[in-house]
């Protein structure tokens, strides 16, 4: 992403490669996409004469050329111009230990192990039980302290040849710590926000230990807030899952925003915080720009209106029903998503911000009387396969 509108696309609403621009309007093209626009035409889309589009100017490329985007597999920021050659090796198949970088190319003693139904390859032993323990951990919230040590471990050593050597003592000590945490949760009870009962009442804060690179918590872990130079998506999450029953929520707008947010409910803990929880299947949201996102960093639906620095969004999430609606200033805008998987759990609430902004979680509130009764959500909606045809 960009913070300079200017520097898009007008065909595809990218960043341009190859840029093109019209000495009359000064718009940039993508070389390919002016090229496929002027076939039969001899204009540009501002309808200036095709005459004058010509390569852009040396300062314009350059101003491209060092611009950062996200890469779309991993979330890591590259330089445009050598993006593409890290997308195309971050897409290879990896060892499915997250925080290994071996690829499955270059693994010679494969070791397989099934996760979430799936055959997967891991390099070694100690990836494919890092791998299993992943799994489990992110099931039960008392797990996860283990999981976070895993994470750090393969972290600091994950660039070194001798990775498996240095972390076989460790790996060892992690199961230990793993078999010990078993037997207490048979006798422990983990956290469990009240009941929402029939009202959607909850009660939940932010979560230190689940939220990106230079987000600021406050206020008990109620407010947050994001400031850095950088135009990346930061995601924050809830500090505990909603697994049945119907949950209200609100957001309150900080003043000091300056990029639109995107709120919703993720199913998945363990992925990239430095990237927006909505980029992947696992993640509904309604973006501050009056738009819906589900599996896409770039594109989706109308929806709504606009709620960036002022204002109160309500979030209910009916998993009963299935489905996920939004309200602004007490207006109810309609259920965004009506989608089975909102019925299985667990969820956690979500929030992406972008370069400077914040907000504040209220919780413990009764679903407000503008929330229709749930069975008639579906009159004002968009609908989940709609949205998946866009």
């Amino acid at each position: 992403m960009t913070p300079y509108p200017e520097l898009y696309c007008v065909i595809c609403c990218m960043v341009p490669r190859d840029p093109m621009e019209c000495a009359s309007c000064s718009q940039l093209f993508c070389k390919k996409c002016i090229q496929k626009w002027m076939h039969g035409k001899n204009q540009c889309p501002n309808r200036c004469d095709g005459k004058n589009i010509r390569m852009a100017s040396k300062v314009i490329v350059k101003l491209i050329r060092n611009l950062e985007i996200k890469c779309v597999h991993c979330g890591m920021v590259k330089k445009i111009e050598s993006i593409d050659k890290h997308q195309a090796e971050c897409k290879k198949p990896k060892c499915a230990n997250d925080a290994c970088e071996t690829l499955e190319s270059a693994i010679t003693t494969p070791q397989h192990v099934f996760l979430k139904g799936e055959k997967k390859v891991t390099c070694s032993l100690q990836c494919k039980f890092v791998a299993q323990l992943q799994e489990v951990l992110t099931k039960d919230e008392q797990y996860i302290p283990i999981l976070r040590k895993a994470h750090d471990l393969f972290s600091e050593y994950g660039k070194q040849n001798d990775l498996h050597i240095n972390c076989q003592k460790q790996v060892h000590d992690l199961i230990s710590e793993f078999e010990k945490h078993s037997s207490q949760a048979q006798s422990q009870k983990a956290y469990i926000p009240r009941n929402p009962g029939k009202n959607g009442f909850c009660d939940f804060t932010l979560d230190q230990n689940h939220s990106a690179q230079g987000i600021t918590l406050s206020h008990g872990n109620k407010s947050c807030y994001l400031q850095e130079a950088g135009y990346c998506f930061r995601t924050v999450l809830g500090n505990a899952p909603m697994t049945s029953g119907i949950y209200y929520w609100e957001i309150h707008a900080d003043p000091r925003t300056e990029n639109e947010l995107k709120i919703g409910v993720s199913s998945e803990r363990s992925f990239n915080l430095n990237t927006a929880f909505c980029d992947y299947d696992f993640g509904w949201a309604f973006y501050g720009l009056g738009q819906l996102r589900h599996g896409n960093n770039s594109s989706g639906p109308k929806f709504g209106k606009a709620f960036k620095n002022s204002g109160i969004l309500g979030i209910c999430l009916d998993m009963n029903k299935g489905t996920l609606g939004f309200s602004l200033n007490g207006e109810f805008l309609g259920a965004a998503f009506v989608d089975d998987r909102l019925k299985k759990g667990p969820f956690w609430i979500a929030v992406s911000l972008l370069h400077k902004a914040g907000f504040q979680l209220v919780c413990g509130k009764a679903l407000p009387p503008c929330f229709p009764k749930q069975h008639l959500l579906s009159e004002k909606r968009v609908s989940y396969n709609i949205y998946n045809s866009e």
